[in-house]
């Protein structure tokens, strides 16, 4: 007791060291416990992910209910696209009912209803129509329908090369809310002459075009000598709607000629609620012009224009093993000469003159030859000083990149036929 006494200090010091010591060991126990309740529940939560990742994902209750209102969003916005197939004048239209403050759809079917109940026997088509159009300006006003006709007929221009005027753009109003254009027999031939001579020059500049090709889908017998049939007359004008823009995507592509250009039939094959054109040709040209033509087709979709390739087969437009075999011999010729099929043609290319047989090479001939070759020696010296990547021709395909084939070409030009308005008198 007498040590304790003489060393209370010590031993109190002693004491609370124990106590804190105690308290530290308890923190660490605890401490040391919960880290590897975590440490299981984070192996725990690896395996979960594991598990989860070799499953198939499936979406909670409430991402379930948003992707069905998406679905149904989706499949709205997709109809509504689908029944512009095949309709490029309905921008025009929009831009006809925005001066009139009403609805495409509603001016359709309006129309529909109208004819529908005028359309009678006894009563001639251009009675309806008048009497349609005098009905508008009375609901409109004349000075609001005549402004809204002029804004259709300046977008309509911009889709056609048509001449616009008001012989037909009344027609060409009707036939956007879905009524079939109608000519007398003389104005339809009178038409498809002037559709050419419209036509044909965006292609004559750069392409060839065999005679056959030049009546652009429509033979010379066909009306020539004989008028068109009434009941085609329709599907006639429709089909120039299509040429014409075919014809457009052609121009400026660089195919060099056109030696097929023809349909199937006037009438199309109609499938459900779509009619199917199909136009067959057969281009030649570059690899690179065929491609730029597809892609034209393609982006007709911007226009409410839609073409489906079915069909498309390529070959070499020239015999290349000539070609090789005449550089490789030095044998001068012309491209056109390697073209296959082509008449009287020596494909080994043995016939060809050799350069220098046939005339005498003269001094000056030889100095400028010489010349040549000191300077084009140059050219290649200074060529290979260069960085490799610098050099000229760096990245070009050598072999196969941009040849000259031929492509026969199927495509489909798809139209949505749920507005079309039945023309025939009940």
């Amino acid at each position: 007791m007498d040590l304790i006494k003489k060393n209370i200090l010590l031993f109190s010091i002693l004491g609370i060291t124990l106590i804190i010591v105690g308290v530290l060991a308890y923190m660490v126990l605890v401490t040391h416990s919960r880290m590897g309740e975590y440490i299981d529940k984070v192996n725990s939560l690896r395996d979960t992910i594991k598990k989860l990742g070799k499953e198939t994902p499936r979406p909670v209750k409430d991402n379930i209910v948003r992707i069905n209102k998406d679905i149904e969003g989706y499949k709205k916005v997709a109809d509504d696209i689908i029944k512009l197939y095949g309709h490029p004048n309905y921008p025009a239209l929009v831009a006809m009912c925005k001066v009139l403050n009403v609805k495409p759809d509603d001016m359709r079917n309006d129309f529909r209803e109208f004819w529908t109940a005028n359309n009678n026997p006894g009563i001639a088509r251009g009675l309806v129509l008048r009497t349609y159009i005098n009905k508008q300006k009375e609901k409109f006003g004349v000075k609001k329908w005549d402004d809204a006709m002029a804004v259709f007929q300046k977008e309509i221009e911009k889709v056609t090369y048509e001449k616009i005027n008001d012989d037909n753009i009344k027609d060409i109003y009707f036939f956007t809310l879905g009524l079939p254009r109608v000519l007398r027999d003389v104005l339809c031939k009178k038409f498809i002459t002037e559709m050419r001579e419209k036509l044909l020059p965006l292609l004559l500049k750069d392409t060839i075009l065999p005679k056959e090709v030049q009546l652009l889908t429509f033979s010379e017998a066909a009306y020539t000598n004989a008028l068109p049939k009434w009941y085609d007359i329709p599907d006639i004008i429709f089909s120039w709607s299509i040429i014409e823009d075919i014809v457009s995507r052609l121009a400026d592509t660089g195919i060099r000629e056109i030696s097929e250009f023809s349909k199937r039939g006037l009438i199309g094959y109609v499938d459900g609620q779509y009619t199917y054109y199909r136009f067959n040709l057969t281009v030649h040209g570059s690899e690179d012009s065929i491609r730029k033509f597809i892609d034209n087709l393609y982006k007709g979709y911007r226009e409410h224009r839609v073409y489906v390739v079915r069909e498309i087969s390529l070959k070499r437009d020239y015999d290349m093993a000539a070609i090789l075999l005449k550089k490789s011999a030095g044998i001068d010729f012309a491209i056109e000469d390697t073209k296959r099929n082509q008449p009287g043609m020596d494909p080994m290319g043995m016939g060809a003159p050799l350069p220098g047989e046939g005339r005498v090479e003269t001094a000056e001939m030889r100095k400028k030859k010489q010349e040549a070759e000191e300077e084009k020696k140059l050219r290649e010296a200074e060529e290979l000083k260069l960085p490799f990547n610098k050099r000229k021709g760096y990245g070009d395909v050598v072999l196969g990149g941009n040849m000259q084939i031929e492509a026969e070409i199927a495509i489909d030009y798809v139209v949505y036929n749920g507005y079309k308005i039945n023309i025939e008198q009940k």
